[in-house]
């Protein structure tokens, strides 16, 4: 952490398998192929690494002097992502098992495809979540000078 520049960096492992549940809508194509489709998705990463660094400012409020992230990046690794899209090609059980079967086949360039918009979500989830954080606690509280 560089406190007078109101710089942070960490490092982030995860043992345990990274499970992002959610739901999801998708018309176009993958790697060339067709895919459509709408409903819950699952996505895990195992062995999950993340770098994390924020860039701020200090803000003062009233006698008190504070940290605003103005930029939060979120850089993510993983050995593996096992992909589960519910309800593809309008519930067609036969077509959605192989979609998902090349899915998982070919995670890396699935993902390759899909970390910028990941990056982007965490990085702005992480961005409010500290700051949050960070209008609650004076910075001479974190890092005395």
């Amino acid at each position: 952490a560089d406190w007078n520049n109101y710089y942070l960096e960490a490092d982030a492992t995860f043992n345990s398998p990274i499970v992002l549940l959610g739901g999801y809508s998708v018309k176009g194509q993958i790697l060339l192929l067709p895919i459509t489709g709408a409903g819950k998705c699952n996505l895990t990463f195992d062995n999950f690494v993340a770098k994390l660094t924020s860039k701020g400012h200090e803000v003062t409020k009233g006698k008190e002097k504070y940290m605003e992230i103005d930029k939060f990046t979120f850089e993510l690794q993983t050995s593996k992502l096992h992909i589960l899209l519910e309800n593809l090609f309008n519930g067609d059980k036969a077509l959605g098992d192989s979609m998902n079967s090349f899915l998982n086949e070919n995670w890396p360039e699935i993902l390759k495809e899909l970390k910028p918009a990941i990056s982007k979500a965490f990085g702005e989830a992480f961005r409010s979540i500290g700051n949050t954080v960070f209008s609650k606690i004076p910075l001479n509280q974190i890092a005395p000078r």
